[in-house]
């Protein structure tokens, strides 16, 4: 038998698996350490061993079988060192089935096939651990698979991912073969998936089985359940894992799927739901789609017999598990076991306290007990046994003849009871007890997953009577009870557990149960509640006090989770688990004093400091806590804070009216039109619970008139309705005038608009008004900028934009300054713009128009009535818009005078070229004056 520690666990209680110590590899390199030559390389395995079974697919779809040698162990553990008292491990040995036909358990006792099993031809070696010993001093764990360097006499592997690839690559220039099981293009892929669907699943299962907590073990069963719904959903879609192409990523899945429904959901626990409920999973599980497609290339299913590993597995579970096993009669003042006999267990309850508990019912009568031993014997071994005898077997024809004995039993048990009310006579005994726990888990337990299908027992009218008669219909509900537990249908599981409160009013185990089925669905005061109720039918109940402790504490109770866990001490003074829980719970009802003298005092950060500490440690589900902090959130200016905690309130109690309220209302104190609408969601989820809800109502009302004006705003702007806008941004700033947060964002976009309409004044206005809220917005001071600009307050427009600049330095801002410098300096030189009496932001059409109409009315011949020095006067104005036409008109130019560079080049050079009129000549004929008609 395995020892206790033989599988490491975490403190919490999860299994862990211990890294492999041997991983050397395999290279085509004929220089390399290990060089890929012709049997050279020897692979030991188990049919048991999911990990020793993807070596072994890989080895025959690669064709490598004749130049690697290949052995199997036994599937049942033997003492390594049978010799040596002093050495209790157990481990993989090898057995020649042509020799030694069966091998015991650990124990000594049972007798388990060897077929199947190949012997170590290499080394003659009889356990695994020689192989070991041969390579190595270091204490280690003797795992299979194991590749073996003949050569060398060493180990080169015992890391069955390392394997697979070195049997996928090293060997291609030996064995060619068409299947890659790792291609270069695909290998990102498939390390991610091997990553989920060994952590999650295949090691996962591992998990379920040997977690030594209920949180451990609640924890790996979620992991594993999420992971193959993700592999299914994947399968759905596509023919393998990665696509259309086989790879080891299949590999790896298929041969956890292959133990899964026998092994794993039965052994280890992970019986939530089976592959055979997976369509496709159960499509990969039974190789269908692998068969099709890789037959020709010796695929999984060839190397595979299924019967003789579950066979195995089973074997190796049983021997595994079975010391350990229950029922269990311990003397407590001895501390020893009495038996593990459920038969002898039985018969000393029905007459070793016959004079403590008198009792009329003898269930093992002196004038019967003849009978009854017959009745048992057939009873034990053709359906009590038999069930299992079918569900186990490992060929056809042991499961045949069980199947045979199993419904011969019930066909004898059916008569008997159709002649009689008990199966001896009209007395209850034993015999009745022994049948009974049969009947009640037959139809939804061993028809379906020991395949004892070939008749129901609600197809037997008496023996269906027979489970349904009272009282033993309370064994029935708790069977349905559990298994609805089991596969995660908590509703139905609460339904059945509540009629079986009604039945049983006084065992504290009911009340447990549907505590655990109440927490699983998170209804925390219901979960409370069961538990003060299974305290109150027995007081001494120590899970139940001990779960009430934690539960309170979760919720935040301690000072009363305190008292419970004190109770445990008292009444365990030896437990040293419950005595540091009732430390913890100490520590954190002094933590919510200590945060309730800070608050009150106005000390918020040491109030949030405590508060912290509890809800980070213990109380993760406290509504009154969160709540509390959130509060002090708000109060020490730190809103996203506040949301989180109202949002895990909210996760607990979605309808949670004071968590929907407050977090409404941080989200709109934010301002900005996204948490603007999150609120506005808040606030119809309250109202949906509560429609006259005078608080939430009127918040709600306000938001839904502003966030009317911001759209109607956001929908005109993006019209190019700027007037249109400024109206809609007027009148959402007048909802709630105090709201600085939200009212700077419509200053800003007021301001915007206004720009677009070339009302500088009213722009600046806005800005303004925007960074008066807040003077580190850097988009505002740009866009102050820009009307500044507009007005021809060139300095004040650089000032704005260098503190957009340094408070944002992104390329957008600094080009600001570059834009507002060049303002400035044009402003004391030649301003185009001002010329042509345009906004620096008109567009070209706008200067084209503005530059008709100025070059019209300051035509020369519009000004002959003129003296001299007025018509130089109009002359020059005439030249200068020109000049200035003909650079604005060119979008290169522009672009260059707007940045402060140079444009105009040689003076006198400038003059001719900038003037389109400097070769017209305006002259006078017959007394006429000639015109050119601008503008046409």
């Amino acid at each position: 038998m395995t020892t206790k520690a033989f599988f490491a666990t975490s403190t919490k209680g999860a299994f862990q698996r211990e890294a492999s110590k041997f991983r050397n590899w395999i290279e085509g390199n004929s220089s390399a350490t290990f060089p890929a030559e012709r049997n050279r390389y020897h692979l030991y395995v188990s049919l048991a061993c999911p990990w020793a079974s993807r070596c072994l697919g890989a080895l025959y779809v690669k064709k490598l079988d004749d130049i690697i040698g290949l052995s199997v162990v036994h599937p049942v553990f033997q003492r390594t060192r049978p010799n040596d008292d002093n050495d209790a491990h157990c481990g993989w040995a090898f057995a020649d089935p042509e020799t030694t036909p069966t091998l015991p358990g650990p124990s000594g006792l049972g007798s388990y096939s060897s077929k199947g099993c190949i012997p170590d031809t290499v080394n003659n070696a009889k356990f695994i651990r020689d192989l070991y010993d041969m390579c190595t001093s270091e204490p280690t764990r003797y795992t299979v698979p194991l590749l073996w360097d003949k050569k060398d006499k060493t180990i080169v592997s015992n890391e069955s991912g390392d394997i697979v690839r070195m049997l996928n690559s090293a060997f291609k220039a030996l064995v060619p073969s068409k299947v890659d099981l790792y291609p270069e293009e695909l290998q990102s892929e498939i390390d991610e998936l091997n990553e989920w669907v060994h952590d999650d699943v295949s090691n996962g299962v591992y998990k379920c089985g040997f977690a030594t907590s209920q949180e451990a073990y609640e924890e790996a069963v979620d992991k594993l359940f999420g992971g193959l719904n993700r592999a299914e959903e994947i399968l759905a879609a596509h023919r393998f894992l990665v696509g259309d192409r086989f790879t080891e990523a299949d590999l790896r899945l298929f041969t956890t799927l292959i133990r899964f429904d026998e092994v794993y959901a039965v052994h280890f626990k992970a019986n939530k739901k089976l592959i055979a409920q997976y369509p496709n999973l159960s499509n990969r599980r039974i190789g269908t789609t692998c068969l099709g497609s890789y037959s020709s290339e010796g695929c999984i299913p060839d190397t595979v017999n299924n019967a003789q590993f579950v066979r195995d597995l089973y074997e190796k579970c049983t021997t595994e598990k079975t010391p350990y096993s229950v029922p269990l009669l311990w003397d407590k003042k001895k501390n020893t076991i009495v038996s593990n006999d459920s038969a002898d267990i039985v018969r000393m309850f029905n007459s070793g306290f016959a004079d403590l508990v008198p009792s009329k019912i003898d269930l093992y009568p002196e004038e019967l007990r003849s009978e009854i031993d017959e009745i048992n014997d057939w009873i034990y071994n053709d359906v009590s046994h038999g069930v299992y005898k079918c569900g186990f077997a490992g060929t056809q024809e042991l499961y045949d003849a069980a199947v045979e004995k199993v419904f011969a039993g019930l066909d004898r048990a059916e008569k008997i009871l159709s002649e009689h009310r008990f199966l001896v006579g009209d007395r209850l005994t034993e015999a009745d007890l022994k049948l009974f726990p049969t009947l009640v888990r037959f139809d939804e337990v061993y028809a379906v997953h020991f395949k004892a299908s070939r008749k129901l027992i609600q197809q037997y009218p008496n023996l269906s009577n027979f489970a349904e008669a009272n009282p033993d219909s309370v064994a029935k509900v708790r069977v349905a009870a559990d298994n609805a537990f089991a596969g995660g249908d908590m509703k139905t599981a609460i339904s059945l557990l509540s009629k079986l409160i009604e039945l049983e009013p006084k065992n504290e185990r009911n009340f447990y149960k549907r505590f655990r089925a109440y927490l699983s669905e998170r209804k925390y005061s219901h979960a409370l509640s069961d538990l003060s109720s299974s305290l109150d039918v027995n007081p001494k109940y120590k899970q139940g006090r001990l779960q009430r402790g934690k539960l309170l504490m979760m919720l935040g109770q301690c000072a009363e989770a305190s008292q419970d866990f004190q109770t445990v001490v008292e009444l365990y003074p030896k437990d040293s688990a419950s005595a540091e829980q009732l430390d913890k719970s100490k520590e954190c009802a002094s933590y919510i004093d200590e945060a309730e003298r800070a608050h009150s005092r106005g000390d918020y950060q040491s109030a949030y400091n405590y508060l912290s500490q509890v809800l980070e440690g213990s109380a993760i589900s406290s509504v009154p806590l969160l709540l509390e902090r959130a509060q002090l959130s708000v109060s020490l200016q730190n809103p996203y804070d506040a949301i989180a905690d109202l949002g895990s309130i909210l996760k607990l109690d979605a309808s949670n009216l004071i968590a929907l309220q407050m977090r409404g209302e941080v989200l709109y104190s934010l301002g900005d039109k996204q948490s603007l609408e999150a609120a506005q969601s808040h606030y119809r989820q309250g109202l949906h619970s509560d429609p006259e809800h005078k608080g939430i109502k009127s918040l709600y009302r306000r938001l839904k008139k502003v966030l009317k004006y911001v759209n109607r705003a956001e929908d005109a702007m993006q019209r190019g309705a700027h007037a249109e806008a400024v109206e809609e941004w007027q009148s959402a700033l007048e909802v709630d005038p105090d709201h600085s947060a939200m009212n700077k964002e419509f200053f800003l976009q007021l301001c915007t608009s206004e720009l677009h309409l070339k009302h500088f004044k009213e722009a600046r206005d806005a800005c303004e008004k925007t960074v008066a809220i807040d003077n580190g917005y850097a988009l505002a001071f740009a866009k102050l900028s820009e009307a500044q600009i507009g007005l021809e307050l060139y300095e004040d427009a650089v000032r704005s934009a260098k503190r957009a600049a340094e408070l944002d330095d992104s390329r957008e801002f600094k080009e600001k300054v570059a834009q507002a410098e060049a303002a400035l300096k044009q402003s004391k030189t030649k301003n185009y713009y001002k010329i042509l009496g345009v906004a620096r932001n008109s567009e070209a059409k706008e200067i084209k128009k503005a530059y008709r109409k100025q070059a019209l009315e300051w035509h020369p011949d519009k000004h002959t009535d003129k003296d001299e020095a007025e018509r130089e006067e109009v002359e020059k104005r005439f030249h200068d818009i020109a000049e200035a036409y003909e650079i604005l008109s060119n979008e290169e130019t522009r672009a260059k005078y707007d940045r402060g560079e140079d444009v105009t080049g040689n003076p006198q050079q400038q003059q001719q070229r900038g003037n389109p009129f400097s070769n017209a000549h305006f002259f006078q004929q017959g007394g006429r004056t000639f015109h050119f008609n601008f503008g046409g």
